[in-house]
């Protein structure tokens, strides 16, 4: 390692320079042992050098000559591999000529074979056997040609020798083609399935795959045109009898003809037509559907005369229960049909579809999916749905405000009849749109549904709740001296003074208890109703690209039901709110005495309050006794939002009246002791905290307890656990009322 010279200059003192000393010298003995170390190494080193002046050339002779020799073997295994090569070509010649023999002999063997057995196979009338031996033939000049090759040059045969074989071929070919064409037609006109089965098998292997195809379709296609007939027949027969149709029985049956029909042929439509011939099957069978169920949906329409049905019932909409207005029962058994034709036909849509996707293996188009929905029976789907959304919007509009006209108190019951009869017909009318599986028809449904909850029941509900909560207060008892008294908070939690009923009240009192009740219980209802419908939504619409964006629109139209219910929500809270503020008059005397009550408190002063007797306490027996008295006539939510609503409204006066108080810190002591009761008594009342609420007031009385003014730095900080609802200006103005604090000390607080 070198010395760096700047370093010596930079030496000053003795001890400096004594301690570089000792380490030069240390390292001037690790270099002369390094040296030691590699001076021992000189013996062996030249050892080595002696050794490689050794003479190399009879090395380099001996390795001379073992190269010479492995070259003399290199080209002795060349010479013999070159000779065993040029054997095995002509091996591999012989043996290609062998092949070429034994195939001209397997081709005079495989045409004599035809030949011979066409004619035999004619001879017996075996068609099946026949067909097989024109189709190897035929096989066997498709390959000969494509090959280049020369058929009777192959076979040895000369070309006038191998032309009348094909002629012989070709003349049994036309034979049979007459034969199954005569055949296949009269089992078509016997109606005999067996034969009409066997002979258009035999179409594929005379080359006439597509003609046969095309032709068995159409024999499929007259069979179960057939059937429909007969079917329309019995229900037209029956119709003229004047007897009763099942619509849904019969358009089922023709739907479960067909499947019938497709099931039992697809099978050997795809063995032997192949896979992609089941499309053309389902597309005759669809086309003979769109057909019959057409012309069995407009008779449908026909004979119950829904044009007519849905002009009567939008002309009477809108005139409620009085004469002359919508026959409910009537127009329900209209829909009740009318969905349960719907729901068939799309069912039978997605049976079909379903198998279109396999047989198109899953990559169906949307050209193809478009074209199978324009058929006859989708537009008299359509007409249908068309129908039904008329009546159902009239339904739903009717039938809901005859349950808001006819609302009545149900005994035992906390709210009216209006609120259930209404959301059991708006979740029926939904669940039955849900049935049509149509993204347009329920869009409509669930729109026409959110504007007569938003309209018809809203108004209702806001029109019930208009004269607010003074019937209601008018009801109930004043609290007198005996509010006051003793006992009456242990009474009042024990349940003599919750002992209320609706019977107990006047009626202006019920209607609005009843109404808020009513509220609370629609907003929730909107909610559920909401959830519901969505969770059937990935069942309804499966995932794919169109389903997606189906579902997606749906959503778009609950989220407007959502909306609708926050407007509920909101209302409510208003009348909750509004309920609140009529009852703090009553809570009016106890704070004006918590307003004049003093906490500059003496020691006897301080202990006197330990009894509970204070301002605290009854405040607590006024609400306690007014809330319980309220908790039997209202729901749940109702109980809790009024509780919360008014203890927000308490806590904020408090606040106001504290801060124009004076204390001591014995002051401060008992408004925590005041407040902890508060909160105490009042947690017990409610299912929610009210921790919370208080939390203000509690950090006021810390503050206002403190010992010194400098004991808030304990409570205040980083280091703190208490999460500050006072600023550090308001916890100076609450240091502020404490007499004894100097002001001089409260500014210098360091509050951040």
């Amino acid at each position: 390692m070198a010395v760096d010279l700047s370093s010596i200059h930079r030496l000053t003192n003795l001890s400096d320079i004594n301690r570089f000393s000792h380490e030069v010298t240390a390292k001037e003995r690790a270099v002369d042992g390094e040296l030691d170390q590699l001076l021992s190494k000189r013996t062996d080193l030249e050892n080595r050098f002696l050794l490689l002046k050794a003479p190399i050339t009879e090395n380099l002779e001996v390795v001379r000559a073992d190269c010479e020799q492995l070259l003399g073997s290199a080209k002795s295994t060349a010479e013999l591999a070159d000779h065993i090569s040029g054997k095995v070509r002509r091996l591999d010649l012989a043996q290609t000529r062998v092949n070429e023999v034994l195939e001209s002999i397997n081709l005079i063997l495989d045409r004599t074979a035809c030949i011979n057995g066409v004619q035999a196979a004619m001879d017996s009338e075996d068609y099946e056997v026949a067909a097989r031996h024109i189709f190897t033939f035929m096989d066997l000049e498709a390959k000969l040609s494509a090959g280049g090759h020369d058929a009777a040059a192959i076979a040895g045969l000369d070309a006038g020798q191998a032309e009348s074989q094909r002629q012989v071929l070709l003349e049994a070919k036309e034979r049979l083609e007459a034969v199954v064409d005569q055949r296949f037609d009269e089992a078509v006109a016997q109606r005999d399935a067996a034969s009409a089965t066997r002979f258009a098998r035999l179409y594929k292997p005379l080359g006439k795959k597509n003609e046969g195809l095309r032709r068995f379709i159409q024999y499929i296609q007259m069979m179960a045109a057939g059937q429909a007939r007969q079917n329309y027949a019995m229900i037209a027969e029956q119709l003229d009898s004047g007897k009763r149709i099942d619509w849904s029985a019969a358009l089922s049956l023709l739907f479960k003809d067909l499947a019938l029909t497709l099931e039992s042929h697809e099978a050997l439509v795809a063995e032997t037509f192949g896979q992609e011939a089941l499309l053309e099957l389902l597309a005759g069978l669809q086309s003979e559907c769109d057909t019959s169920g057409g012309r069995l949906i407009a008779r449908f329409i026909e004979v119950q005369k829904l044009p007519a049905v849905v002009r009567e019932a939008s002309g009477k909409r809108g005139r409620g229960g009085q004469e002359g207005g919508v026959d409910h029962r009537g127009v329900e058994a209209h829909i009740t049909q009318l969905i349960g034709l719907c729901r068939l036909t799309e069912e039978y849509n997605q049976f079909i579809l379903g198998k279109m996707r396999n047989a198109a293996d899953g990559a169906l188009s949307i050209a193809k999916e478009t074209s199978f929905r324009s058929g006859g029976l989708n537009v008299g789907l359509r007409e249908l749905l068309g129908h039904y959304m008329a009546l159902e919007e009239v339904y739903m509009e009717e039938t809901a405000n005859m349950a808001i006209s006819i609302d009545e108190l149900i005994p035992g019951s906390l709210t009216s009849s209006m609120v259930d009869d209404v959301f059991f017909i708006f979740r029926k009318c939904a669940l039955r749109a849900l049935t049509t599986s149509s993204v347009q028809v329920i869009s409509a449904m669930l729109m026409e549904l959110n504007n007569v909850l938003a309209n018809s029941l809203r108004n209702a509900l806001s029109s019930k709740l208009s004269s607010g909560p003074a019937p209601l207060m008018a009801a109930v008892p004043l609290d007198g001296d005996d509010a006051a008294s003793p006992g009456v908070l242990s009474k009042a939690a024990a349940g003599g003074i919750g002992g209320t009923s609706m019977a107990n009240l006047p009626p202006a009192a019920v209607a609005y208890v009843t109404a808020l009740n009513n509220s609370d219980v629609a907003a929730e209802y909107v909610t559920k109703l909401k959830a519901e419908l969505e969770g059937y939504l990935t069942e309804l619409f499966p995932s794919s690209p169109t389903g997606a964006g189906d579902r997606e629109r749906v959503r778009t139209v609950l989220a407007d039901l959502g909306r609708t219910a926050g407007d509920l929500r909101q209302g409510h809270i208003k009348s909750l709110e509004a309920l609140a503020d009529a009852l703090m008059p009553r809570l009016r005397p106890v704070m004006d005495e918590m307003a004049t009550a003093s906490y500059a408190l003496s020691e006897a002063e301080y202990s006197a309050g330990e009894f509970g007797d204070g301002w605290a306490s009854r405040l607590l027996v006024v609400l306690e006794a007014t809330l319980l008295w309220m908790q039997p006539l209202l729901t749940t939510n109702n109980y809790e939002g009024v509780l919360h609503s008014v203890l927000d409204k308490v806590v904020a006066r408090l606040e106001t009246l504290l801060a124009r108080k004076a204390f001591n810190q014995l002051g401060g002591l008992q408004l925590d002791r005041d407040i902890r009761a508060l909160v105490g008594h009042l947690s017990e009342l409610t299912s929610r905290t009210v921790r919370d609420k208080f939390a203000r007031l509690n950090q006021m009385a810390l503050v206002l307890g403190l010992e010194t003014v400098e004991e808030l730095a304990d409570y205040w900080g980083g280091d703190s656990t208490i999460t500050w609802r006072l600023s550090a200006a308001e916890v100076r103005s609450t240091l502020a009322q404490r007499t004894d604090f100097s002001r001089e000390a409260i500014k210098a607080l360091p509050l951040h």
